[in-house]
């Protein structure tokens, strides 16, 4: 005989096909079919379909005519049959309603649910409300009988907590935890968080309270509360467990519209997580793009529709600042270092639906020369990154700088210096660079090899394995009385009289990484980046930059050794924020006292002077005097301005 059962969807596969083209598996969907009375078990089942898909997704809830087994009657049926001679048919997907019982009738195979009367069909087996008067999703067959209830699914999403804290209600005294999140998807919300379930070294979960007067509990679980301070520093200073930005969440909304969050993990059946089979952490796995399944230190499989959420940190270890990034298939990933990896498996097909990479890119961590051609100037982005535009190792590319304060006080003068300073024109600049971003550097001033950071930050990819790179810097001579050029450049070899040395200079072929161009050896400076390895390569240049002496006025003596910095910020006319800033350092000023106006500071960087308009002074005065006492051989010159509407 055959009856309707409700059942639920656990597993959906199109039809795969062999290499010729020819059926390999047939498409199939496994469901958990509720046919025996007085029980919520259920009976698996398994269907294929030929070539043509199923239309429906794991958690659907579907209609099926199934043949069952004897006794058999008018008014009863056996279990269904899952064996050779099973048939089953589903007929579409249940639809439902959500509403709370108004009246529990009892022995009357009925349910009135949110004041309407619905008959029961014949195989009305799951029924998780019982005598609850909570709201259920009721479940109807096709004749519009009720087949079936179940608790209505509560909203969930993962993501990853980025900051918290605490917000009191001065009127009755009571409060909430605030949070902004970040989603897998890459959308961002601010939330209310009322319980967190985390594992240390072993599971906590408490009610989120403010922590007023127990700092010592500032951000750890204990009681049955999770404590939050009123201040997002001190919560993020507290974060000992790295809830912060170091995990996973699953959030869950409860009926009060707050969100309970779960950390991914690995969790035991004792521990009373609901779905805790879904989540999944890995200590340390490096993860590799094109790379689908991993088995040690335990597996994880990934597939062209997993959704890899991963994060970047833009400032320093020891104050970092983290950006997101949602990437969909494994093949579209980068390779990344070994960190900790939690994923989630959401229909059970041993799958990662959701995974969260912390770990940094394998080549994020490099040692590279970065020159500024004082051209572009720096601008900010709207996670608070601000982006230098110049050369990466002799190609036009950027940096960056994780927020203002580093972008002026991260590059060093020398690589033994202390002064700091932005980046300054037509330098060259060892960086020492995570994901693009400047965590140290210092300006070449001195001829000599080019050594990596250290071990976490080898040469970038632009220079070979196995040989020796150098950075000389050359200023260009010419004779004082005639004017001729002392130092020569021929036939892609430049001549360094001072010091009778030759560099090859070969932009055929791209075989030298050329920046400017090479002019009169007498009114330029250079550095070039060349390679040791045998007579055959010595000083053959990877990388040369050639650049004109400044003649301007701000340099009038290039026998002089003052250095100003000349600094134009664009700010907000009414805030006074800096939108964009522009940085040069002349070198050889003479001593003197000079002043620059706002439209000759413009001029250094070509900056277009309509309706740049000075936020305060509109010129800067400044003396150089060598010879005094102390000597004042240094000095920055900053102006600020606007583009008047």
């Amino acid at each position: 005989m055959i009856d309707t059962f409700l059942a639920k969807v656990t597993y959906v596969a199109p039809a795969a096909y062999d290499a010729q083209g020819h059926l390999r598996t047939e498409a199939t969907i496994k469901l958990d079919v509720y046919a025996t009375k007085n029980s919520t078990a259920a009976t698996p089942l398994t269907l294929t379909n030929g070539e043509d898909a199923y239309p429906y997704a794991v958690g659907d809830y579907v209609l099926l005519n199934a043949f069952t087994n004897a006794v058999n009657s008018a008014t009863e049926s056996g279990l269904i049959k899952t064996g050779a001679d099973k048939y089953g048919e589903i007929v579409s997907k249940a639809t439902s309603v959500d509403g709370a019982q108004t009246i529990i009738y009892w022995n009357n195979e009925q349910h009135n649910v949110a004041g309407t009367v619905y008959d029961d069909a014949v195989k009305f087996i799951l029924d998780e409300a019982g005598n609850s008067t909570g709201n259920h999703t009721w479940f109807l067959d096709q004749y519009g009988n009720l087949i079936g209830n179940v608790e209505i699914a509560a909203a969930t999403s993962y993501g990853v907590i980025n900051s918290i804290w605490w917000v009191g209600n001065t009127a009755d005294g009571s409060g909430v935890a605030k949070a902004n999140v970040t989603y897998v998807d890459g959308t961002t919300a601010l939330v209310d968080l009322s319980e967190m379930t985390y594992f240390d070294t072993a599971l906590q979960t408490g009610k989120v309270t403010h922590s007023t007067g127990i700092n010592n509990k500032v951000m750890k679980a204990d009681g049955g509360y999770f404590y939050v301070d009123s201040y997002i520093n001190t919560n993020t200073n507290a974060d000992t467990n790295k809830l912060l930005n170091g995990h996973l969440f699953r959030f869950t909304t409860k009926s009060n519209g707050t969100l309970k969050a779960v950390e991914v993990d690995n969790y035991a059946a004792t521990a009373n997580v609901a779905d805790y089979s879904k989540l999944h952490s890995i200590a340390s796995l490096a993860v590799y793009k094109n790379t689908q399944i991993y088995t040690a230190p335990s597996t994880l499989v990934v597939n062209a529709n997993t959704t890899f959420l991963v994060r970047t940190n833009v400032g320093t270890d020891a104050k970092p600042s983290y950006t997101f990034k949602t990437i969909t298939g494994f093949t579209n990933i980068d390779n990344y270092n070994p960190d900790e990896v939690d994923w989630v498996d959401l229909n059970g097909d041993n799958v990662a639906d959701y995974v969260y990479v912390i770990g940094a890119t394998t080549t994020s961590k490099v040692t590279s020369l970065f020159y500024f051609d004082g051209q572009q100037g720096a601008y900010t982005l709207s996670d608070g990154t601000w982006v230098v535009k110049g050369y990466v190792d002799g190609v036009a590319g950027e940096v960056k700088f994780a927020n203002y304060d580093a972008l002026q006080n991260t590059l060093r003068d020398a690589y033994t210096s202390t002064t700091k300073h932005a980046p300054a024109a037509n330098k060259l600049y060892v960086v020492k660079l995570e994901d693009g971003v400047v965590k140290d550097g210092y300006m070449v001033s001195a001829n000599g090899p080019m050594a990596a950071y250290d071990a976490d930050h080898p040469l970038s990819a632009a220079y070979e394995s196995g040989k020796s790179y150098y950075v000389d810097f050359v200023s260009g001579e010419k004779n004082a009385t005639t004017g001729a050029n002392v130092d020569t450049f021929n036939g892609s070899l430049y001549y360094d009289a001072s010091e009778g040395q030759y560099y090859s200079v070969i932009t055929e072929g791209a075989v030298t990484k050329m920046v400017g161009t090479m002019g009169n050896p007498g009114d330029q400076e250079y550095y070039f980046v060349y390679v040791t390895g045998g007579a055959a390569e010595n000083r053959l240049c990877v990388q040369a930059y050639a650049y004109d002496k400044v003649t301007s006025p701000s340099n009038p003596d290039a026998g002089a050794n003052g250095v100003v910095t000349y600094t134009l910020n664009i700010v907000d006319n009414k805030t006074g924020k800096v939108l964009q800033s522009y940085s040069k350092t002349v070198s050889n000023v003479a001593d003197g006292t000079y002043t620059i106006t706002l439209a000759e500071m413009a001029a250094l960087w070509n900056v277009s002077t309509a309706k740049l308009t000075a936020f305060g002074p509109d010129s800067y005065t400044y003396t150089l005097a060598s010879t005094a006492t102390p000597a004042v051989t240094t000095a920055s010159a900053t102006l600020n301005a606007y583009y008047a509407d």
